[in-house]
């Protein structure tokens, strides 16, 4: 009986935490979308920039070519914002995904220390791709 209890408490912690993972997945994912909008937002913006300053040398307004430099500028800073929040959450996958690995080479859980190695590797390739 021990046992059979034993083991429905351990169940019930590791669907706990498989519900809270996935609740953090989703999160993750969510915030990458955001950041991926974020980061065509700030192309956009700086190609537009861009081209505003061109248009204004050509036809000899400086206001306009000052306009399009600022925006140019501020389609730069939304990029690399967007790049910054997603070093972030690459960071906290590899944290995340070392403490899992760790964890599961301890208790002998070959499966948790794999998943573990998975988001470490994860984390890693999220931030080179932004840097």
């Amino acid at each position: 009986v021990r046992s059979s209890a034993a083991s429905d408490v351990y169940k019930r912690q590791v669907s706990t935490q498989s519900t809270g993972s996935n609740k953090q997945t989703k999160q993750i994912q969510m915030d990458s979308a955001k950041n991926n909008q974020e980061r065509a937002e700030g192309k956009s913006e700086e190609w537009s920039g861009w081209a505003k300053d061109k248009i204004g040398g050509l036809i000899g307004n400086e206001q306009m070519q000052a306009e399009g430099k600022g925006e140019q500028l501020k389609g730069e800073a939304k990029q690399e914002h967007a790049k910054f929040k997603e070093r972030v959450i690459g960071t906290t996958e590899q944290i995340g995904g070392a403490i899992k690995k760790d964890v599961g080479k301890l208790i002998g859980n070959e499966q948790m220390e794999a998943e573990g190695k998975a988001t470490e590797l994860k984390g890693q390739a999220r931030e080179h791709v932004n840097k």
